[in-house]
């Protein structure tokens, strides 16, 4: 096999340049070392982990070529105080498709990693491999013992004495246990550990994370009176300690705080909860100006400064959901905390001798943020090099020189390189952005869609004229009654002709003709799905959607429906009854198409990624590679008949 072409360059987005502000992609977790501050690691829900050696001036990628790169929230990434050049991370897959892919460590600073358990090199035994099929959340190396490492996961609580080869699980501590914190001033053959436990409520180990007794639940009478009947209740549960007081007590850290998901009606997040007695008794705070909406659990975390005095009264508590504030009286009154991003999932920091406030990092949908002054301001730390933007979709303008790109990003909106400058990029739209396309002959002309819009429709569909510079003309085609929610909406233009567009809404395919003036419904369909236009033929439309492949070969037709208008034929055919992920014309002939389907192998009949039909065949014919990965994007080459198919879990 020989490659041909030059190598891949990077383009950007580093950083999305919105609203002022230098944004990138989702930050999951955050790690800086204590001796180094300097030292930064980050994780992201789909971009790997990148390093820093300037404090976030500039950084490098180094989990590109493991399995997954989804790395665990709010906290599956760790450095050995005890030796910064081991670094741990854990993959997870709760924000973005990644695969299964468990615990990696690295002991030279992430120039090189191993799954730990894999079984590679062959002294890397042990049963960590039990993690591949696990979430992993957080992971807390002993900073008395690099050897003793803590680890909560969708499956509970665990703990390794061997540096991560081995594990034991703790009992009475089953469950996705979202939040783990160690008490550092308990003894080392004795260490107090708390968890919070989806649906659960707040665990606490007084053996070094072996066995867990629950002090706090769905009965404990300050959580009942502030959840109330059902069917309210509570999911994601995030505990939180205080630091030491000074002098240390020696039973340990006796505060707590803890917060809760609301479900069913309850108030979200259902208020901020304190413990004076290691979780014995608990009150719920006034919690005046708390930031609210979970997002059922997305975006929510808290975590306890670590230069608070640590006496339940004056304690500075960060916390975030959508919003963020800071709390400087243990969670009695927020303040709401500006210039951040929004949707909180991560809180670090690096304490500094009084009165000198500590260091704070924050993780959120739009990269990594750091404070010097208490939260009063931060500095964006999403630019020099950094690429981790979550794209939904992307495309080029349809020049001889493909000039521009435009992009649509999770929580980042829609975004184009006109205006830009190096790997910069431009935001023509905040929000979500779902699908973004050129319109076919239309120069500058785009069309995206995009969310969450309130009041409703919460997905919408805008025009540019100006190469998504900005969107200033709404074409949605529906409003209430139809095809509403919230939801990635596809599109598609005619790649010959000015002003066909197709949009699949949550109900319906609908074409425009005159570029989203007006519209038409062409038929129904259970759900949206992706589209495609056969370059050389208007009326051949394709459209993928769950398991089952559409098409029409009179898609211009002057009215809907048998006999004589536009109408759509099943030609699923012999495909495996996985989720077609993308469906595209071959662009030289007009009846022959592609489609690629994400999940993996199965049985007799569920078998293979990349298939090939006609319209007028009666089965498709698999042309997969050797490889047994989701395939969720498909791109060919114009000018021949060589097919490139690319597995790329998180992009378009």
């Amino acid at each position: 096999m020989s490659l041909r072409g030059t190598v891949w360059a990077p383009i950007g987005p580093s950083p999305i340049s919105q609203g002022g502000s230098p944004v990138n992609g989702l930050v999951s977790a955050i790690a800086v070392s204590a001796s180094n501050p300097n030292l930064i690691y980050m994780g992201t829900a789909a971009g790997g982990v990148w390093r820093s050696d300037d404090g976030g001036t500039s950084w490098i990628p180094i989990f590109d070529r493991q399995l997954s790169l989804g790395v665990g929230e709010p906290g599956a990434l760790a450095i050995d105080p005890n030796n910064t050049d081991v670094v741990y991370v854990g993959t997870s897959q709760r924000v973005s498709a990644q695969p299964q892919a468990g615990l990696f460590k690295s002991t030279d600073g992430g120039a090189s990693w191993i799954r730990l358990g894999s079984g590679y090199p062959s002294s890397n035994t042990g049963n960590a491999n039990q993690f591949v099929g696990q979430w992993i959340n957080v992971i807390i190396v002993d900073p008395a013992n690099g050897n003793i490492l803590y680890l909560a996961s969708t499956s509970g609580c665990f703990r390794s004495i061997d540096g991560g080869r081995n594990w034991t699980a703790g009992v009475n501590a089953g469950g996705d246990a979202r939040s783990l914190v160690l008490d550092t001033s308990t003894p080392v053959g004795s260490r107090i550990l708390y968890a919070g436990i989806n649906g659960r409520g707040v665990f606490r180990s007084n053996d070094g994370g072996q066995n867990w007794t629950q002090i706090l639940s769905g009965t404990t009478p300050a959580v009942a009176a502030a959840v109330g009947a059902a069917p309210a209740g509570f999911n994601k549960t995030i505990v939180a300690i205080a630091p030491p007081t000074s002098p240390p007590n020696a039973a340990g850290v006796q505060v707590l705080y803890a917060t809760l998901q609301g479900t069913g009606g309850a108030p979200d997040p259902v208020g901020v909860f304190l413990s004076t007695d290691q979780g014995g008794t608990w009150t719920q705070r006034t919690a005046t100006g708390m930031p609210t909406g979970t997002q059922g659990g997305y975006s929510f975390h808290m975590a306890v400064d670590p230069g608070s005095p640590g006496d339940g009264a004056n304690d500075i508590i960060y916390f975030g959901t959508v919003g963020h504030g800071r709390s400087k009286d243990s969670g009695n009154s927020f303040t709401g905390l500006t210039g951040l991003h929004a949707d909180n999932h991560s809180w670090v920091f690096i304490p500094r001798p009084n009165p000198t406030p500590s260091i704070v990092f924050c993780g959120n949908d739009g990269g990594l943020y750091r404070s010097m002054d208490g939260g009063a301001t931060w500095t964006s730390l999403s630019s020099g090099g950094l690429q981790t933007g979550l794209f939904y979709n992307i495309d080029m303008r349809p020049d001889l020189t493909g000039s521009n790109n435009v992009g649509a990003l999770q929580d980042n909106g829609t975004q184009t390189r006109v205006g830009a400058s190096g790997l910069g990029w431009v935001s023509g739209q905040g929000g979500d952005g779902w699908d973004v396309v050129y319109d076919g002959t239309t120069a500058g002309q785009v069309y995206c869609t995009s969310g969450f819009w309130s009041p409703a429709p919460c997905t919408r569909i805008w025009r540019s004229t100006n190469d998504a510079a900005t969107f200033p003309t709404e074409i949605t085609p529906w409003g209430t009654a139809s095809d509403a929610g919230c939801y990635l909406g596809p599109l598609a233009t005619d790649p010959s002709a000015a002003g066909i567009l197709y949009a699949s809404g949550s109900q319906n395919l609908w074409q425009s003709r005159d570029g989203g003036n007006t519209w038409r419904i062409l038929s129904a369909f259970a759900g949206t799905g992706d589209i495609d236009v056969a370059r050389t033929q208007g009326n051949n439309v394709v459209i993928g959607i769950g398991n089952r492949v559409f098409v029409s070969t009179n898609a211009l037709a002057a009215t809907v429906g048998a006999p004589s208008g536009v109408t759509f034929a099943d030609i699923t055919r012999n495909l495996p009854p996985r989720n077609v992920a993308r469906v595209v014309f071959d662009h030289n002939d007009p009846t022959i198409i592609y489609a690629v389907l994400g999940g993996l192998n199965g049985g007799p009949g569920n078998r293979g990624h990349v298939f090939r039909t006609s319209i007028g065949a009666t089965a498709w014919t698999d042309i997969s590679p050797d490889l047994d990965l989701p395939f969720n994007a498909i791109a060919l080459d114009g000018t021949t008949t060589q097919l490139r198919s690319m597995q790329a879990p998180t992009s378009a």
